[in-house]
């Protein structure tokens, strides 16, 4: 995130008056923040106290962590709970004059509380996502906050999709978030859910290995529904809502063109049906102990092929292993099993659902956010799109 960006998401949750400073006395009133690494590439913001609180910040751990990363965020959690607040000199602070983000979390927890904010890349699903942490510096929250409509959307859809998983009985090893709180705060969308804690032990040096398959096929079973057409499921009804919404002619053109040709493709060939997570990848899991947990529930779906978390996994790990293009998106087809296009020595409803969904809603985002690298990923997911289905 740019650094005026950055302050400007700070004033606005902070309700005050954002600016970068450097190490001094903090007036009354005012909260400071450690920009990690620096204000030239910050991707935390964490608090420069209490040190617990800032220690704590850097012990988020993820699958997708190697060795290197993992040592890197433990040495400055430990300098940072020693005292060592001083050796990061970029710093943002702000003057509040309102109920800020801490206050209003404050009241909905029962118990004083600091944030640090994470900086995530540039996309049209970012958004503010805090970490919350009581006096001692233990992690007892996480929060999103949509400060668009669409990720306001996206919110209000993950909210509800953490609902339904609360009632649902799914694999006892899952566990994924529990809602805390679910509102609005001065206009935005605020959605507060429970630390999974993943453990550094558990979960570490575990991003070049494969995806949890089995896990992935229990899932899906455990929302089974009788084999249908591929065109008589929720994910294709929704591929086909967001076809009618694109406002870009060339690049709705192509799309339509891509799912005409699906359609022909599937035909009436019933498939199995379940449900996705929808972007299950190693910085959405970790592990604690034997029990996986799973985060970012914001593009769950029942009603879809089974296998499209399994080619998702594969996709982006090609993706990270060659770089963000389409011919790596088909790679990670054939990484997962499926065929690299329509016409290949193996028919795959699967690869035929999950290509049309990414594309779509890449394409959605990159309308939501014009330009950059909402407006690249759209590009190169309907260039895969294309390219697998020959139109």
């Amino acid at each position: 995130m740019p650094l005026e960006a950055l302050k400007s998401t700070v004033a606005e949750l902070w309700a005050g008056d954002a600016e970068v400073s450097r190490p001094g006395r903090v007036p009354d009133h005012h909260r400071s923040f450690l920009l990690i690494p620096n204000a030239a590439h910050p991707r935390l913001l964490v608090p420069a106290a209490p040190g617990a609180a800032a220690a704590g910040a850097m012990r988020r751990y993820s699958s997708a962590l190697g060795l290197g990363e993992t040592a890197s965020r433990t040495a400055v959690s430990l300098l940072l709970r020693a005292g060592g607040a001083v050796a990061f000199r970029d710093r943002i602070t702000v003057s509040t004059r309102g109920e800020s983000i801490e206050d209003h979390l404050s009241s909905i927890l029962g118990q004083p509380v600091v944030c640090s904010l994470s900086v995530g890349t540039e996309r049209a699903n970012r958004k503010p996502v805090l970490q919350v942490f009581d006096g001692r510096g233990h992690c007892i929250a996480f929060v999103k906050v949509g400060t668009s409509p669409f990720t306001e959307r996206l919110l209000e859809a993950e909210h509800q999709h953490l609902r339904t998983l609360e009632k649902h009985r799914l694999p006892p090893y899952l566990l994924v978030p529990e809602v805390i709180w679910f509102g609005r705060w001065r206009g935005f969308v605020v959605l507060v859910v429970t630390d999974l804690r993943p453990s550094i032990r558990s979960t570490v040096g575990r991003s070049d290995m494969p995806a949890p398959l089995e896990a992935m096929q229990e899932f899906a079973a455990s929302f089974r529904s009788d084999p249908v057409p591929l065109t008589e499921m929720t994910l294709w009804q929704d591929a086909l809502t967001i076809r009618d919404l694109l406002t870009d002619e060339p690049a709705a053109s192509q799309y339509r063109a891509a799912l005409d040709e699906i359609e022909r493709f599937a035909g009436d060939q019933r498939v199995p049906v379940g449900a996705w997570h929808g972007d299950w990848t190693p910085w959405n899991m970790g592990w604690r102990g034997k029990h996986l947990v799973l985060w970012d529930w914001e593009r769950f779906q029942i009603g879809a092929p089974f296998g499209l978390d399994a080619i998702h996994y594969a996709v982006y790990a090609r993706c990270r292993k060659d770089g963000f293009h389409a011919s790596a998106v088909l790679d990670g087809l054939v990484d997962a099993g499926h065929p690299a296009r329509i016409d290949g020595p193996a028919r795959s409803v699967p690869a035929a659902a999950y290509l049309a969904t990414l594309a779509g809603r890449s394409l959605e985002g990159a309308q939501q956010h014009m330009g950059g690298a909402a407006q690249r990923w759209g590009d190169l997911t309907l260039e895969a799109l294309r390219s697998w289905t020959r139109t």
